[in-house]
């Protein structure tokens, strides 16, 4: 098994703890949340490789399921079969949990919430998404024209975050008070991480529907950034952040940011593809500049209120 499998895997771990921590400290619905969330990518996850499709995984040290679950595949990269690896999944709660905290900081409407969700998760995978597919943590069947990757798995970021951050945030809203009033914060995210799927398998097909009608898919996604984006947009520079500095959640996206900028050197990935060398800092730049948003004329005290992580 390759060094970096190891270390990517056991820093996702690390950074789990650190965000379960984070979590506890702002009560049980944070934690249900970031666990929703991962459960969520669970099943998105499993049933993609399930169907054999579009992608498969490498073998790590922890998959899910742990039994033997290999089904054949076209690739002798797919040693993970038709299990998904822990730290994938771990990913998704993480990157979740993450981008909804940061944006529940602003104040802006919490219908623009989740849009602003899925541009801050989907930021990563720019540039993460072909540095793994180099490096064989997953192999797409179907190679796309970004650096080999197919551009509904952009599309299928947005939905996903974004469907499971609007979900749960108009249950916050429209479900009373008066609900549960006991269990509401821990039952919340689970309910939308169950209806999740629905919204996403559903996007995907009008979306493969559309590609398959002669729509091109650069089009759809850049029109999807841009109908999603532009009303963040225009909110975002109107809003003062003032938030007191959470170092977790600015440090995690920048974290991984640069991890993978290091992976794409060391492993020699920039020789074969440049470019992305470029995307790299790129992207560097927007998580500085998104997730650092809310702190960004930064006068409050410790105990000055902010948005809500539930809003």
């Amino acid at each position: 098994m390759p060094w970096y499998f190891v270390v990517t895997e056991f820093l996702i771990y690390g950074f789990t703890v650190l965000i379960l921590a984070h979590a506890w400290r702002r009560g049980p619905g944070a934690v249900a949340t970031f666990t929703a969330a991962s459960l969520f990518g669970f099943t998105l996850e499993f049933l993609s490789v399930r169907s054999g499709t579009d992608y498969c995984y490498g073998k790590f040290l922890v998959m899910v399921p742990p039994w033997d679950v290999t089904t054949p595949m076209p690739y002798p990269s797919c040693t993970g079969g038709s299990a998904v690896p822990l730290w994938i999944i771990l990913g998704w709660g993480i990157t979740v949990y993450v981008a909804m905290a940061t944006s529940s900081k602003l104040a802006m409407p919490w219908f623009l919430r989740p849009c602003l969700d899925a541009l801050l998760a989907v930021n990563i995978d720019w540039i993460m998404d072909p540095l793994a597919g180099h490096l064989g943590f997953w192999t797409w069947f179907k190679p796309g024209p970004w650096f080999g990757i197919p551009l509904d798995n952009y599309f299928g970021w947005i939905v996903t975050v974004g469907g499971f951050s609007f979900l749960l945030r108009a249950l916050w809203r429209f479900v009373p008070t008066t609900w549960a009033p006991r269990w509401r914060a821990v039952l919340l995210p689970f309910i939308a991480g169950a209806l999740g799927p629905m919204v996403v398998f559903g996007a995907i097909a009008c979306y493969m529907a559309a590609a398959k009608a002669g729509v091109a898919e650069w089009l759809m996604v850049t029109g999807v950034v841009l109908a999603t984006q532009l009303p963040v947009l225009y909110q975002a520079l109107r809003v003062r952040g003032v938030a007191k500095l959470d170092p977790l959640l600015v440090g995690v996206s920048i974290f991984f940011q640069v991890y993978y900028s290091t992976l794409l050197w060391v492993t020699g990935f920039y020789a074969t593809s440049p470019a992305l060398a470029i995307v790299s800092q790129a992207t560097l730049c927007l998580a500085v500049l998104g997730y650092g948003w809310p702190y960004r004329w930064s006068s409050a005290s410790a105990g000055e209120a902010t948005a809500g992580f539930e809003g």
